[in-house]
């Protein structure tokens, strides 16, 4: 009997241990996080239904850049993640001294930027299927040039 309560006591344990693990806190600011992270985080229904959470917020993310998006002139450049493909646009000017800086940089470097996180004003959702109760497409705006960099 001893042994049965010892066992369900290790059994509650792990899976407590488990459950706390899998919902890793993402803190916007504190640490560069994913892309994907970055969807996972603002779609929570919790976070996705007070944009006050999220909208406006700095944000430090990493991921690579769709070198063959990025252009002279263009508005907005893509950032992914290599994990499982998902990306997210960065609003910039992109000028010479940003194309210099992201062509400087070796193409397998992750991308780090610091920007703010905002609601993406091109993104128009048509669904063939019933939509999900709350669901956002960010975008993040960068600002400085020095808020990009490589490693």
């Amino acid at each position: 009997m001893k042994n049965k309560s010892v066992l369900l006591i290790a059994i509650l344990s792990i899976i407590t241990l488990f459950q706390n693990c899998s919902h890793d806190e993402i803190i916007l600011n504190e640490d560069y996080i994913w892309v994907t992270d970055i969807y996972r985080y603002v779609n929570q229904k919790e976070i996705c239904e007070d944009p006050t959470k999220w909208l406006n917020k700095e944000i430090k993310v990493k991921g690579y850049i769709n070198r063959e998006d990025f252009q002279l002139n263009k508005d907005h450049f893509s950032l992914f993640d290599i994990r499982n493909g998902s990306s997210i646009h960065v609003y910039a000017h992109i000028d010479t001294s940003l194309i210099n800086k992201v062509n400087s940089s070796d193409v397998s470097s992750v991308c780090y930027i610091r920007g703010v996180l905002k609601v993406d004003p091109n993104i128009g959702i048509v669904y063939d299927f019933k939509p999900p109760d709350c669901f956002v497409f960010p975008v993040i705006y960068l600002y400085n040039i020095e808020d990009i960099y490589f490693k």
